[in-house]
């Protein structure tokens, strides 16, 4: 037995430390091998329907360089082994050629099943090529011809490949195409109704002792929809914003031309010029026929919200200057009008620059204002407790923007994906707002800091009134409606003087919904549009790739995120159960009421996870009148609900005046007007008798 000399140890002993020391590496390159492929998978697995289209296309344009390469080497390769054996050329020739074909045929049999019948043609051309190439290489040898040929021949052959592969749009990839909106042009210059419109003009509105007396109408141009004039006045008498405010006189002026007031357009001259305005009357409505949708669109913080009346581009709220500044917004309008249509563009156009991230509040409690919005944004919340859920997020995120600022010395916040901005959408905010205007209150001060942070609210009401839809919080009306307005048609004028300078009326507007007027910065264009629509717009949503949080913004809203989220089932499943709380309700004559369609999912699903006779339900109802010798009869059990029991039990405890019951009752989400009612309900019926003072109840005499 050897010894090793240098550690006394035998060979037997050293080969065996050498085996486990080889096991043992052995072993962690399997392990580190089985973690690369998983990691692999998971990050493939990660991909959007970006990353997917971006990598499909590397493939493709990889194909043809790689087959070009492949040739060459194995033609190269094919005549050494011919000189080497010491074959004839023509032989090996022919073998070599033989060999393509035939891996070419067994190639294209064995994709049988993937391969795409409209590249049938060039696989066969290109295939013959390589097999003639390699022929004549493995004959003859690689020469500057031969490679010069094969360049050539890649060249050629590449060129329809690439064109079926185009490069994908890195910045709104895997967006599905759709038709473009083709204007219906009016027929042609009719001189005689220009000539009409003129003499109508200059008797009607420029006359003497006329609303513009001395204005004319001067540089007409020829639109595809109607002609445009400038309208210069006199500037010791009139000023720009006085044509502005004859838009219905002209409308009533040019009426029997069948005009309406939506055909005539008056606007500031683009030279800014207090004396000039721009008029323009249109003969045919392009939006008439609505609007094809045209995917999520984001242009260096612009969102196109859909094409002007006159058919003359397209109108865009302002998100962001992407300097400092991000900007708030509201979206007003009669039901049915086109609010969520606008909301759901609005929210899939930021969170597809990947330079945002999406909160959506739905006010109303039963989540049903946009299902696409609730599905695919960040996070989606609904009703008043939900609101109050993302606001204490968004307030975390503002406070860590707010001190990232000062750590850097940066002056406001531009949205990109190192810093994300956070955009809160809050439907039907007239609902949150007046159930609690605390709420209103400080939503007042978010959008009051948020320019600064990062943070852009855009809120959507059926009206403007203070009190109604602002919970009487005048700030917060003032400062959405200072930036971006979207006014759809409204029944009510409130909405008058929202977009600043002319009297425009949303109530003037077509009543089919998508058309609006429009106010954002740096825009002065005064003539209506309409959003763009399809019936289906999930197909777009589900393409927007995932963008990630940047690591501070995600910081300051894990919390929060990680409490609340819930995957699209989950919400489907707590919708369902709510519906079967009321129907049992119902069922069993339980009154609903406001406070009952608002109660926490504890009842709902205590009354929905009942699957067992009716006698466990009623034994589930509170009875707090129910003492240990006394118990209902059947009578009275059928004829007083949860809320009676609930007072019976009040007064049985020594509440008995009408102000300490209604606040009890409120502690358990009963409203004062139900209590009320439910008083006189149990006084009627015998259970309760007015004491001797006005507003005190007690138990009728034995």
């Amino acid at each position: 037995m050897g010894r090793n000399s240098l550690n006394g140890a035998t060979d037997e002993e050293t080969q065996s430390s050498f085996g486990k020391s080889a096991s043992r590496f052995a072993r962690t390159t399997a392990e580190k091998a089985r973690d690369y492929r998983r990691r692999k998978l998971a990050e493939k697995r990660a991909w959007g329907p970006r990353e997917i289209e971006i990598r499909r296309w590397q493939r493709a344009a990889i194909t043809p360089p790689a087959t070009a390469l492949a040739t060459l080497g194995a033609g190269q390769c094919a005549h050494f082994m011919a000189m080497q054996a010491a074959t004839s050329t023509g032989g090996a020739a022919a073998l070599a050629g033989l060999s393509v074909a035939g891996v070419a045929f067994v190639v294209r049999v064995a994709g049988k099943t993937i391969f795409l019948p409209r590249w049938e043609s060039l696989y066969w051309s290109v295939a013959g090529i390589v097999t003639v190439w390699m022929a004549a290489t493995t004959a003859l040898g690689l020469s500057w011809i031969s490679t010069a040929l094969l360049v050539a021949f890649t060249a050629v052959f590449a060129r329809p490949w690439m064109r079926g592969h185009p490069q994908p749009d890195y910045e709104q990839a895997a967006i599905p195409a759709v038709e473009t909106l083709e204007l219906e042009p009016a027929s042609d210059e009719n001189e005689e109704l220009v000539e009409e419109i003129l003499e109508r003009f200059d008797a009607f509105i420029a006359a003497r002792g006329k609303k513009l007396e001395g204005a004319m109408l001067t540089n007409m141009e020829s639109l595809a929809t109607g002609w445009r004039f400038d309208v210069e006045v006199d500037v010791d008498k009139h000023t720009t914003k006085d044509v502005l405010d004859l838009q219905e006189k002209i409308a009533a002026v040019m009426g029997d031309l069948g005009m309406g007031v939506d055909d005539i357009i008056p606007e500031p001259h683009p030279t800014g010029h207090r004396g000039k305005a721009q008029l323009t009357f249109t003969t045919t409505n392009p939006l008439k026929r609505g609007v094809p949708y045209q995917g999520p669109r984001y242009n260096n913080g612009e969102i196109a919200v859909g094409p002007w009346r006159d058919g003359e581009g397209w109108g865009s709220i302002v998100l962001t200057d992407h300097k400092n500044s991000v900007y708030n917004g509201l979206v007003t309008g009669d039901p049915g009008m086109g609010k969520s249509v606008f909301l759901e563009n609005l929210g899939m156009s930021a969170l597809s620059s990947g330079c945002w991230q999406v909160f959506y509040t739905d006010g109303s409690e039963d989540a049903d204002s946009s299902a696409l919005l609730n599905k695919y944004m960040t996070w989606s919340e609904a009703g008043l407790k939900g609101a109050r859920r993302q606001l204490a997020a968004v307030k975390n995120y503002l406070e860590m923007r707010g001190v990232e600022n000062n750590a850097t010395g940066t002056r406001g916040v531009n949205p990109s994906p190192e810093r994300v901005g956070l955009l809160w959408i809050i439907d039907e905010l007239h609902r949150l707002a007046t159930a609690d205007p605390e709420f209103a209150a400080e939503l007042a001060q978010v959008v009051r800091l948020g320019r600064k942070k990062g943070v852009s609210v855009w809120g959507a009401t059926q009206g403007t009134d203070l009190k109604e839809d602002f919970g009487s919080v005048t700030a917060l009306r003032d400062i959405l409606t200072s930036r971006n307005v979207a006014a759809c048609y409204s029944s009510s004028k409130y909405g008058h003087s929202l977009i600043s300078g002319a009297a425009l009326a949303p109530n003037t507007l077509p009543n089919d919904g998508g058309y609006m007027y429009l106010k954002t910065p740096g825009m002065s264009r005064y003539a209506m549009l309409r959003t763009d629509y399809a019936e289906d717009m999930t197909r777009w949503a589900a393409a927007i790739p995932e963008c990630p949080w940047d690591e501070n913004g995600y910081l300051s809203v894990k919390k929060h995120l990680e409490e609340n989220q819930t995957d699209e089932s989950a919400k489907r499943d707590k919708a369902r159960r709510r519906l079967e709380a009321l129907k049992t309700r119902l069922k069993h004559g339980i009154d609903l009421t406001e406070s009952d369609n608002n109660a926490d999912d504890s009842v709902s699903s205590a009354a929905t996870s009942v699957t067992a006779p009716i006698d466990n339900l009623i034994a589930m109802i509170p009875r707090l009148d129910q003492g240990p010798s006394q118990q209902p009869s059947p009578d009275q059990e059928d004829e007083l609900d949860r809320v009676h029991h609930a007072i019976l039990g009040l007064v049985r405890e020594g509440v008995a005046a009408t102000g300490e019951i209604v606040e009890r009752m409120r502690a358990r989400d009963v409203s004062e007007r139900t209590t009320k009612r439910k008083l006189a309900e149990l006084v009627k019926q015998g259970h309760l008798a007015t004491g001797i003072k006005q507003g005190i109840y007690e138990l009728p005499a034995a």
